[in-house]
């Protein structure tokens, strides 16, 4: 008892109120995690445009549902299917025929 008074101060005052109190480096793990794909999501907001950050999200999306229903063993829906399809196809048809489309007006 007196240890735990000792380590929370004699009033229980600044070392009990702290909200790192019972941290341990697991603990920590996820916070950071967090934190550095917070600031990576910045960085991406920052450097890329609209675009490209719809067709990511999108493609983010697709991947961890494949990748989901591979982890847990169980097959795709028919429209998850042709959704992924959509997202694929639309995706090459902007970043590979977007740049070979010319617009001719009079």
């Amino acid at each position: 008892r007196r240890q735990r008074r000792a380590r929370e101060g004699v009033d229980g005052g600044a070392a009990a109120a702290s909200p790192f109190r019972g941290w341990t480096r697991r603990t920590a793990i996820p916070v950071l995690l967090r934190a550095t794909g917070g600031v990576l999501t910045a960085l991406v907001h920052k450097h890329a445009g609209s675009v490209s950050k719809g067709f990511a999200l999108v493609l983010g999306l697709v991947l961890s549902g494949v990748a989901r229903s591979a982890a847990g063993g169980k097959k795709l829906s028919t429209g998850q299917v042709a959704a992924t399809f959509l997202v694929l196809i639309g995706s090459w048809m902007h970043f590979d025929l977007g740049k070979a489309v010319v617009i001719v007006t009079h």
